[in-house]
């Protein structure tokens, strides 16, 4: 997972972006799809959180001519950086949205609403002018472990689902996720590709594709 420490981090300020349900309001939002998310994962029981780095690819051409483009993450979500090609960018939370504000309409219409567990974090157009077609956007975060449970077997586990937002996800199309999760050989992931261990530290690997409106589990257990 990549770290960046520099002083620069101090221009990613929290910014509120208040967006009024106002029928033919002209702010409109766009959704960053991608086909592909990279997800690599880090498990520390001793932090109690689930550290993730997602990286994704968009063509920059493809985008619709909106004011905000905009990914939904779980509201428990702590973001430490937002990464367009290789700039460090600054991010806003918009609210009071509606789901005629985006450009396609939202399919999803819960997102927006007030009980809603996602954030919707955007970013201004200006932002994007001068990156090349293809742009790859990288955000690094946190979140807090769910409390473990204890499945009909008796093992302990936790589980992310994707209807949680728990990554970025694709809206309006399938995408595949290419998943790595590190954490120790105490640990192992429902139906993963593979794995390898060295000393405690296990590296596990785990492909699926993502359906909208079907729901899919990360399940974490306890070896």
């Amino acid at each position: 997972m990549r770290k960046y420490i520099f002083t620069a981090i101090l221009l990613l300020v929290l910014l509120s972006l208040n967006a009024e349900l106002i029928e033919g309001s002209p702010i409109r939002f766009n959704v960053l799809e991608s086909h592909n998310y990279k997800l690599d994962l880090t498990l520390s029981t001793a932090l109690n959180r689930l550290m993730i780095a997602a990286e994704f690819s968009i063509d920059r051409s493809q985008l619709a001519t909106v004011d905000y483009y905009s990914f939904f993450l779980n509201n428990i979500a702590t973001v430490d950086y937002v990464f367009l090609g290789d700039r460090l960018v600054r991010y806003q939370k918009a609210t009071n949205l509606h789901p005629k504000h985006f450009v396609p309409e939202l399919p999803v219409p819960e997102l927006v609403d007030s009980c809603t567990v996602v954030s919707c974090y955007s970013f201004g157009t200006p932002l994007f002018k001068g990156l090349p077609d293809t742009v790859s956007v990288y955000v690094e975060y946190w979140l807090p472990l769910p409390d473990w449970q204890i499945n009909d077997e008796g093992r302990e586990y936790i589980s992310f689902s994707t209807c949680d937002f728990w990554y970025p996800r694709n809206l309006y199309q399938p995408s595949e996720l290419d998943i790595k999760l590190t954490t120790t050989i105490f640990h192992e992931i429902a139906d993963m590709t593979d794995y390898t261990d060295r000393g405690y530290v296990r590296t596990i690997r785990k492909q699926y594709i993502d359906i909208p409106g079907i729901s899919r589990e990360l399940t974490i257990f306890k070896s």
